[in-house]
């Protein structure tokens, strides 16, 4: 027994030894990128959001400016992942994250917390798009949401400037804040399956695309991602719109014909994200056909 204990006693210390050299190791590459390490977890709050890797609390994090709303991502401990991979994944969102720090219509990172691993970024939003689109009675109109698709549209983009995709989007990973004259101000929030322009993110045959059909095939089958991959995910979004729009609406048509074209099975025959930008701002009747790209 004194045998067992002290063997015991010993695999605790080396799994703790090892830890922390996790923990230094992720440490030296949040400088590196420039990412804030929180000593510690803000408060738990509310529970707004979970998928398949992760949860999402709301709390509120005290800074130099007073105390702001906040969202802290903690991965599942279902999944079972070690601290290593665990905090990995979180320092790779957060670097990328840091990367894109200043683009509108994506979170603003406060910071990374390395044991236990969570992300911290900015409250965007109570709900989706997709609960907004799809509530009844609707309470926004039609063009707004053209509007909203266009913002998203423009985040995307510049994303992109910064030579990022995301790789995930969708319209619940679409946040909003709905204001009183019916406007959105959309967020597109979870960078987690997001990678620099041409890097895979899955594994070659390992999934098929019926299983994720708002995803570009050549990007389930294990290509690089690529712009024309993020505008196949922003044309499926836009035709699950298109049976939400009033019969005939010129915004549910507009929705429908870029949704068909970007959703093309070749990468080659999709629009840019360009054209498809001028051609939102064209049917709200807007002049300029350019995004700010910051």
């Amino acid at each position: 027994m004194v045998n067992k204990n002290i063997k015991s006693k010993e695999m605790t210390e080396k799994k703790d030894c090892q830890d922390l050299a996790v923990v230094s190791r992720a440490a030296s590459v949040c400088t590196k990128h420039g990412i804030p390490v929180l000593p510690a977890c803000p408060p738990n709050g509310e529970q707004i959001g979970h998928g398949g890797n992760a949860f999402c609390l709301k709390t509120t994090l005290t800074t130099g400016k007073g105390e702001v709303e906040v969202v802290v991502k903690q991965l599942l401990p279902s999944r079972g992942l070690s601290l290593a991979l665990g905090l990995g994944e979180l320092v790779s969102e957060a670097a990328l994250l840091a990367r894109v720090a200043g683009v509108a219509g994506v979170p603003r990172l406060y910071g990374i917390v390395l044991d236990p691993p969570a992300l911290v970024t900015s409250f965007d939003g109570p709900h989706t798009l997709f609960e907004v689109v799809t509530q009844r009675p609707r309470r926004v109109s039609d063009e707004a949401v053209v509007r909203a698709v266009r913002q998203v549209c423009c985040a995307v983009a510049a994303l992109h400037a910064r030579r990022v995709t995301h790789n995930d989007i969708k319209s619940n990973n679409v946040v909003v804040r709905q204001h009183s004259d019916g406007t959105l101000t959309p967020c597109l929030i979870d960078l987690g399956n997001s990678a620099l322009l041409g890097q895979a993110i899955f594994p070659r045959g390992q999934l098929r695309w019926e299983d994720h059909r708002f995803l570009a095939p050549e990007l389930v089958a294990g290509e690089p991602s690529s712009a024309a991959s993020d505008v196949f995910s922003l044309g499926h979004m836009m035709t699950t719109f298109v049976k939400f729009c009033k019969p005939h609406s010129e915004a549910g048509q507009l929705l429908g014909r870029l949704g068909a074209r970007a959703t093309a099975k070749c990468p080659n025959q999709r629009p840019p994200l360009q054209e498809l930008i001028a051609c939102l701002q064209s049917g709200l009747g807007r002049a300029s056909t350019h995004c700010n790209l910051s």
